[in-house]
């Protein structure tokens, strides 16, 4: 696919394509497809289902036909998949859960920013919305989003005067250096900040 997309892009009467949306679903892939199961999830058989190789592959093409999404919660997930089938011209990746999680983000509006800028501060889960924090924890992924807002919850009983500012990552790709969509310096260190330490949970 993305070396007719790229052999595409250069011919001057074809128009753009629909991307591919690429799904996996109990070892059975579909051309629209969501990664059904993410980390360790043991209720259903997880262990055949969790083996990065697919995301390196995607990862390793080029930037501007490749899309990797981490939707946290169920308003995220119907925004990626309303941005991913209006897009052209390239390869998405969703990977997603299969079970019951909690909306993180109240509103459907809030969900559509979140995911258009692909990576925010959740200054509800943060100490003081976030501002001026000791440490910063992120999450990227379903039950990552789950343990980052614990994690962050976490000090208030052990470390009360911890300053804990959480992010959440739903682009995958808004962290690379050299993808079309990443953040510039002065977005990410308004994000990490640039000098607190940094706690990512990831599991690609």
């Amino acid at each position: 696919m993305p070396s007719f997309l790229r052999l595409g892009q250069k011919t001057v009467w074809r128009r753009p394509v629909p991307s591919m949306n690429c799904i996996e679903v109990k070892k059975a892939i579909f051309f629209t497809c969501v990664s059904s199961s993410t980390l360790w999830r043991q209720e259903h058989n997880g262990l055949g289902q969790e083996n990065p190789a697919f995301w390196n592959n995607l990862i390793n093409l080029k930037s501007n036909m490749m899309r990797i999404y981490l939707p946290p919660d169920a308003y995220c997930m119907v925004s990626t998949i309303d941005h991913c089938s209006r897009s052209t011209n390239c390869t998405n990746l969703v990977i997603s859960a299969k079970n019951p999680t909690p909306l993180w983000i109240t509103s459907a509006e809030k969900a559509s920013e979140h995911c258009r800028v692909g990576v925010s501060v959740w200054s509800e889960y943060s100490t003081d919305g976030g501002k001026k924090p000791d440490v910063v924890i992120a999450g990227c992924g379903v039950e990552t989003a789950f343990e980052a807002v614990a994690a962050a919850a976490s000090p208030n009983k052990d470390c009360p005067d911890l300053r804990v500012r959480l992010v959440n990552v739903t682009v995958l790709m808004v962290l690379g250096q050299t993808h079309s969509h990443k953040l510039s310096q002065d977005e990410f260190e308004a994000i990490f900040t640039p000098d607190n330490p940094s706690f990512f949970n990831f599991h690609g």
